[in-house]
This record gives structure tokens, C-alpha cells and sequence, in this order.
């Protein structure tokens, strides 16, 4: 992947690369490199060269999009859900196809207006789109010819009455499927290319804080049915966005939480993040929680 890096509508975007990190909102004001587990400020990693919109792409207005690709040919594939397409656009960002109507066992299939996630994978040239309102995924080749959709996998490891909310996607180098779903707050579900359900990857871990502290305590003294009827709850958090890189490992991003261990985490094959030893990210989520943004995504650069 280049180190370009293109703007949709002001989309916040958190950039890891080998010299620095960035959260992103227009032009960067706040760039960190971390030394050991310290924020040292620094000057800026990136500039921003280009904001895309529709009359740099030749296309009709974007109405939400919700997702972003850049495939190693420097073609970027956008999730325009709002109106229900993928553009892919070549490396000066021109739109160089739609796709819109998808066509599955010879009838037209169109995706939801709140599709969430899309993964271009290069060995089998398959686009997979998270299709959240639909509640599957699918997976397409670059003229819009469906060659499979998923739905919910069927495991005693998963409720069968919660609905299945697909929103992030990334597909690992043995094909792979890991699933944000908006209903699983246990980690990314793992898929086969089969729809085997595989298991949780990469649980979000929470870290006591001194509410947390304080709530077991009045658990510890009061009955259990008491305990059974209080509504406040400590639970971990699904994904924002997953991130596949080319030395096998997902980079993760999540809401900023007092009581989660780490908004940004690198996973690996067991699903342990490998961050949390050397490198803490409590500056970044110390300005987002005062620029009152969320990071939303993220990716990895080889340079």
C-alpha cells in the first residue's frame, strides 16, 4: 500500500507507519512517535495531497460512504453505501467502474444503504462486502458476478435468535473470513470459505477502573437477585475496523473507552495483542476524548 492517503469527506482516519502515528481530521496537527512506550511529539508524517469527491472521481455525489480499499495496483475501492455501490477508482482517483447491480445465479442482488465493511483480496481478485442491513456477506469479482453469499453461520458457539450484523471484514492469506458483526462483542468471528464458524478472534479486553471497582464491591454485598436486576454492565466492544497486513498480523481499532485496555491493538495468530507490552496509546485517546472524535479505521504501511 502507497503512503497516499485520500479523504472522504473528512473521514477520520488513524495511520500506523514505521516512523510515526497520526490521527487524522483535515490536515494533521497532532503527530506522535513513539519511543519505547512514549509519546514524543514529532513532526508530521503525511501532508494531505488530495480530497476526492465527485468531480475529481467523474461520478455522481457520494451519499455515505462507509469503507475504503487501496489494492496493491493503487486502485481504491470505495463502499459508497448510500447509494448502494462500490466505485473503484485507478491511482489519479478516477472512476473507472461501478458496480451497482450485483447479479447472483442470474438475478439482480443490490446491497443495503448501511453496508459497513469492504476487503479487496488479490489472490482470488474478490471483493467482499459486509452487508450489514442484509445480514450477509458477499463476495464478487470486479464486473459484479456473485459468486457466494454468506449468512449467519450456525454454531451452538452463537446465539441463534441475535441477528447477524456483519460490519467490518478482512479476509487472512489462507481465505479466512474475520467478521466484526454488530451483535458479537466477543472478538472478530472467524469464517471459513465454506461458512464454517471457526471461533472468536481477539477478544477486547477491558481494564479495571476505579467505577468498575466500585460496582463489584456493591455486587459483592448485595443479593443476588438484586444483582440480577441492575442494568449496569462492564462489557468489551466489537471492532470499529480490522485491518490485514502483509506480515500476517490484524491491526484493530475501537471506540475510545476509559475501560477498554487499548483503543489500537496488533493481533496476533492466537489473537494477543502485541502492542500491550511496549507501547501504550493513552495520548492518542487522551486528544481524541478532547477533540471529542473516534477513531474510525485503520491501516499499515510498508514504508
Amino acid at each position: 500500500m502507497s503512503k497516499k492517503i485520500v479523504c472522504l469527506l473528512l473521514v477520520a482516519l488513524l495511520t500506523v507507519t514505521s516512523v510515526g502515528i497520526a490521527v487524522y481530521a483535515g490536515q494533521p496537527d497532532r503527530t506522535y512517535t513513539y519511543d519505547g512506550s512514549t509519546a514524543v511529539p514529532s513532526t508530521n508524517v503525511y501532508q494531505v495531497k488530495i480530497i476526492v469527491d465527485e468531480s475529481v472521481m467523474g461520478t455522481t455525489r457520494l451519499k455515505q460512504p462507509t469503507d475504503i480499499f487501496v489494492d496493491k495496483n493503487e486502485r481504491t475501492f470505495v463502499l459508497d453505501a448510500g447509494n448502494s455501490r462500490v466505485l473503484i477508482l485507478d491511482k489519479d482517483y478516477k472512476c473507472i467502474k461501478e458496480l451497482k447491480d450485483f447479479v447472483y445465479n442470474g438475478e439482480i442482488t443490490n446491497i443495503a444503504t448501511d453496508a459497513s465493511g469492504l476487503f479487496y483480496r488479490e489472490t482470488n481478485q474478490s471483493l467482499y462486502i459486509a452487508d450489514t442491513g442484509n445480514n450477509r456477506i458477499i463476495v464478487s469479482d470486479l464486473e459484479g458476478n456473485v459468486s457466494k453469499i454468506f449468512e449467519k453461520p450456525v454454531d451452538e458457539l452463537l446465539d441463534p435468535a441475535a441477528n447477524y450484523l456483519p460490519k467490518k471484514i478482512i479476509v487472512d492469506n489462507m481465505g479466512i473470513m474475520y467478521v466484526s458483526s454488530g451483535t458479537v462483542n466477543t472478538g472478530a468471528m472467524m469464517v471459513d470459505s465454506a461458512n464454517n464458524f471457526l471461533g472468536f478472534y481477539g477478544t477486547n479486553k477491558l481494564k479495571m477502573t476505579a467505577a468498575m471497582q466500585l460496582e463489584y464491591f456493591w455486587r459483592s454485598l448485595l443479593p443476588e437477585s438484586m444483582n440480577e436486576r441492575s442494568d449496569t454492565t462492564f462489557q468489551p466492544v466489537e471492532y470499529y475496523n480490522l485491518f490485514w497486513s502483509e506480515d500476517r498480523f490484524v491491526y484493530a481499532v475501537s471506540p475510545v473507552m476509559d475501560t477498554l485496555e487499548s483503543t489500537v491493538v496488533k493481533l496476533n495468530a492466537l489473537g494477543n495483542n502485541v502492542f500491550a507490552e511496549n507501547i501504550d496509546f493513552e495520548q492518542i485517546e487522551k486528544n481524541s476524548k478532547e477533540d471529542n472524535m473516534q477513531l474510525v479505521d485503520i491501516t499499515v504501511d510498508t514504508e
